[in-house]
This record gives C-alpha cells, structure tokens and sequence, in this order.
C-alpha cells in the first residue's frame, strides 16, 4: 500500500498542479480563439504568414444564416476572421492573390460608382424611393447598378441569359486541392468587365461562367452582395413555379436563384432569373409570363444599361411591352428602349449626358429623334462611365 502511494502521489501532484496553471491561464488572460471545425482544406499550398484578421463580427441579432454570409465574404475578397467557416481556404497563396487584385478592381469600381451614386442621389432619389420593385431585364449579376440607382427597392427582378449555377465549395469542394486557386482566377476574370467598364460583355461572361466552378452567376452575385455590405439571410435555388415558389428538388437545370437580404425588420429580396427574353422564347414560357405578370405590380422602376439595343428589335417587344405597361420609371442608356417609345406611350424624358451614334458594333441604332432632343435640352455631360462608348448618357423616362 505504501509503494502504491509512493508511485501515485506525484503523479496526482502534477495533475492538481497542471489543472491550477490552465485555470489561472483561461481566467486570467484573452479567450482561447475559437477554431472552425469544418475547414475546407489545409495542405503545402496555405499560407502560413500573419493572417490579416478582420474585426470578429458582432453577435447576430436576428435569423441571419451564418453559412451564407460566410461564403459571400469569403468571395467577396474581403479579410475574413477565423469563425468564418471557410477561413483556410482563404488563406492559400492562390486566394490571398484573388484578394489583392479584386480590392484593386472593386476600388476602381468604387471610385466611378461613387460619381454615380452622387448623381442618382441629387437628380433621381426621389424617384426611385417612391418605388418598391425593380425590373431590369438583360441585366446579367449586374447587382452593384442596380443597388447604386435604386438603393431602397424591396423586390429586385435581374431577368439574363447568364445560368444560375451553383453554390462554390459545397459538396466535393472541400476534397479539391486546387479549388482555391483555380475558382479565385475565374472569379476574378468574370467580374473584371462590370467592375472595369461598368458592364458584362456577354461572350466573355459566357467563357468565364464554363470555366472552373464559376458555372452561373451564384458566385458573383454572392461576392457583389457582400462586397455592398448586404447581409445574406438565405439563398434558394431551384426551377421557379408559376406561382413564384421555388422548387429546389426538381432535376432540370436551376433557373431562379432568390436572395433575401437584412434583417427581419428591413429584408429585401432580389430574384435572378435565367431566361431567354426573345419573343420566341419569352412568349412561350407561360410560367415566367404568369409570374412577371402577378408579382410585379404596376407602378414599378425599370433598369437598362448597355442592353445590347435589343428592345430596337422587333424580336423583343413582348419584354418591351411588359416594361412600358407596368413601369411608372425608367432610368436607362440610349441601348435599352427606343426614345420613340417612351415618348409614344405617355413617359416624360429628361435626358443627361452627351448623346453620340453608337459604337461600330450597334451603328444602325442611331436615333435621329433622341440627338435632336438632346440638343434641345442642352444637358450637361456625366462625370461617370456608364454603358457604351466614351461619352455616356442616361435617360429618365416618368409616366405621365
């Protein structure tokens, strides 16, 4: 019994002792950092530099799923702190690159989108707060004009061709070594052109959006959100019902990604959705038409920005005719509805900016009408890229 007690006793000594120390230590000093259970991946490629830590988020006040606004941040290219799900992940070589040349770009997009908020807000905020939807068709992820012109609409409508695709670093990702790397570069390659020239060229958004896992416009939406400084309640992604539900089980390719934003006691919801808006196609698809029709009351704002001149041609004036019918606003460039037509259909025009011929690609959308009313206004050029060209213009249409 004595050799039994000799053998044991320091050993139960150091054990008290060593309790004592961790005690003292977790009472004492900062916290023990909380680490993420679920890291993606850790490997030879991670970074092993002094992280830059953002300031840890406060403790969320209302239903926000953390999942979402974590990856929104992680692509957006912004710092994220270690509670962040995806924190290893963003901490590869190849990410931390990402995220030096997207702060450069959205940067230079800042700069032109700050002129522009400056200008929405002196000659069309009052407009747009008197408007609770949005519809802007032939818009691609183009998120950011559409939150820099109409800030405070509840419901948005992005009505593209451009797939909805899925949702980067879910299932598989997570056993991808190079998916940091790879997904970082074409990310970064599919934004380059909204962020640069403030629009989506469509060929080379449909190159960027088949290469990787940038498949559809889900990831650039969900880096545009955070990098606006929205809060991501819940992404739903699925084929869209007539009824405006989603059905999330169905197997054919996703057509409608819908993201709600804030909190619950100011939520917006903006609603993506892949289509063709071509007479042909547009007229029979009975379930978008039945939707549109239902959820987007009278009264409400349209968007077109660099539209390609497609409502000049007689193969979209299904789209063109829903816009005019059930818009009472209509901020646009010269590329999106015939000045004629705004006129012809009871809409008062002001008009900003320098009106010139179109660029070589469009030369026949010339509009005589619109260069003469523009010299009649004498309006004062924009300090701010929008749309085509080297001289830019915009038009506000008002229904009478």
């Amino acid at each position: 019994m004595t050799k039994t007690n000799i053998q044991n006793g320091p050993s139960a000594y150091r054990i008290i002792i060593s309790v004592i120390l961790v005690l003292t230590l977790c009472g004492c000093g900062e916290p023990p950092r909380y680490v993420p259970k679920h890291h993606i991946f850790t490997d030879d490629n991670t970074d092993t530099t002094t992280p830059q830590i953002a300031t840890a988020p406060e403790e969320p006040t209302d239903s926000i799923d953390n999942k979402w606004n974590d990856m929104a941040h992680l692509l957006s290219g912004q710092p994220i702190d270690t509670t962040n799900q995806y924190y290893s992940l963003s901490r590869t070589k190849g990410w931390i690159q990402f995220q030096h040349k997207s702060d450069v770009l959205w940067n230079q997009h800042k700069r032109n989108a700050d002129k522009a908020k400056a200008w929405q807000e002196k000659n069309v905020s009052v407009l747009t707060r008197q408007c609770t939807q949005l519809l802007y068709p032939f818009s691609g992820a183009d998120w950011p004009y559409a939150n820099t012109f109409f800030p405070d609409v509840k419901e948005y409508f992005l009505l593209a061709l451009e797939p909805v695709g899925s949702v980067p670093f879910g299932k598989g990702a997570d056993t991808d070594k190079t998916a940091a790397d790879t997904f970082g570069t074409a990310l970064y390659n599919s934004v380059h052109d909204i962020l640069g020239f403030s629009f989506f060229i469509t060929k080379n958004m449909r190159t960027d959006l088949s290469k990787h896992k940038t498949d559809g416009t889900t990831p650039l939406m969900l880096m545009f959100l955070a990098r606006t400084g929205k809060k991501v309640h819940s992404v739903t992604i699925g084929r869209l019902r007539a009824d405006g539900s989603i059905d999330t089980q169905s197997h054919q390719k996703p057509n409608i990604a819908r993201y709600e934003l804030g909190d619950d006691n100011n939520r917006q919801v903006v609603n993506y959705i892949s289509c063709d808006l071509s007479n042909y196609k547009f007229g029979k698809d009975s379930i978008l038409n039945t939707y549109l029709q239902k959820a987007i009351r009278p009264g409400c704002a349209s968007y077109f920005k660099a539209a390609s001149y497609l409502m000049h041609s007689p193969n979209f004036t299904l789209i063109k005719r829903l816009v005019l019918n059930k818009s009472n606003f209509i901020l646009e460039d010269d590329s999106g509805i015939p000045y004629r037509d705004l006129i012809g259909n009871g809409f008062t025009c002001l008009l900003y900016g320098n009106y010139t011929r179109p660029i070589d690609m469009f030369k026949t959308r010339y509009q005589k009408d619109l260069q003469n009313a523009y010299q009649e206004q004498k309006s004062t050029p924009l300090n701010f890229r929008i749309g085509y060209g080297v001289k830019y213009n915009l038009i506000t249409a008002v229904k009478e």
